[in-house]
């Protein structure tokens, strides 16, 4: 519930802030939001959408646009769940577009120009790595996503499933006995993580007795309900029992019932902020250092 208030307060705030802004920059309809599984890393990654898609009417007039992509890096704490998977996802593919645009892609242009380079760049690719976790149909979050779609998924099958697919690949190794815990190689080293409430963190959901305590009826406080208007008006038409999406919809154009996975859309948004940024002419400013439970206590 927490989680629920939190990230549509903060979704509302940064759209009112924008919207103040649309006299000044014009903006697309269908600009990025990204929906992630750590709240805070949510909205930074929606406003650099944003900011990035808003910023593509100002080139077009000659002018120039300097923007901040300020991301989490890898993380290996005490206890590893969804939001540390969804983290590190992202961790690996903007690692991957780093290590693409740094070495990869200079290597070619070298070639292509003529010039001999002496010694070969050697580097870490970690494109196994994001397709261990996101390929379509066998990958991690794919087979997950599965499993949060179907109302009989549970955590046992999901288990199952992935170690049937990745018993054999290098990378990805599971708990012994009845442990619903699995490891996976990334680039940063071994992570740990204990899937247990990964499938219902997945779904985000609400049930409707929740949401409908924020009608106007039973809650006093306007801004409440304000946060929850496109489901308070569906609740009305709708039968009793139905569940509703944790996270704000992505826009105002967006009619449909919002259903998906948090997987999804942290997907589908980080696909749009990386078309983005290969538009662009990065300088990188990184930190070495995994983030573990030790620092958190600092």
């Amino acid at each position: 519930m927490a989680r629920a208030l939190y990230s549509r307060t903060v979704h509302a705030v940064t759209k009112r802030a924008n919207s103040m802004k649309k006299p000044l920059i014009s903006s697309t309809p269908d600009s990025p939001s990204i929906e992630s599984a750590n709240i805070s890393f949510n909205q930074s990654l929606n406003q650099s959408v944003s900011h990035h898609r808003k910023g593509s009417s100002h080139k077009a007039r000659g002018e120039s646009l300097i923007g901040i992509l300020d991301m989490l890096g890898f993380e290996n704490i005490q206890h590893n769940g969804f939001d540390q998977l969804c983290i590190n996802l992202c961790a690996e593919r903007v690692q991957h577009f780093y290590s693409t645009h740094m070495f990869k892609a200079c290597q070619e242009a070298c070639k292509e120009e003529g010039v001999h380079l002496e010694t070969d760049i050697n580097y870490v690719d970690n494109q196994p790595i994001i397709e261990l976790l996101s390929l379509q149909s066998s990958g991690i979050l794919s087979i997950m996503d599965m499993e949060s779609l179907n109302p009989k998924g549970n955590v046992d099958n999901f288990m199952e499933k992935i170690q049937s697919k990745h018993k054999d690949n290098k990378r990805f190794s599971t708990g012994s006995g009845k442990l619903k815990t699995f490891t996976i190689k990334h680039f940063c080293g071994f992570v740990e993580y204990n899937s247990t409430e990964m499938i219902s963190a997945n779904r985000d959901e609400l049930p409707d007795d929740v949401i409908g305590m924020f009608s106007k009826q039973t809650c006093n406080f306007g801004f409440l309900s304000h946060l929850f208007t496109s489901e308070l008006r569906q609740l009305r038409d709708s039968q009793r029992g139905e569940k509703y999406r944790l996270s704000p919809k992505v826009s105002n154009t967006d009619h449909s019932d919002h259903k998906g996975t948090l997987s999804q859309d942290l997907q589908s948004k980080m696909d749009g902020l990386m078309k983005i940024l290969v538009h662009t002419k990065p300088h990188f400013v990184l930190c070495i250092k995994v983030l573990t439970y030790e620092s958190l206590l600092l």
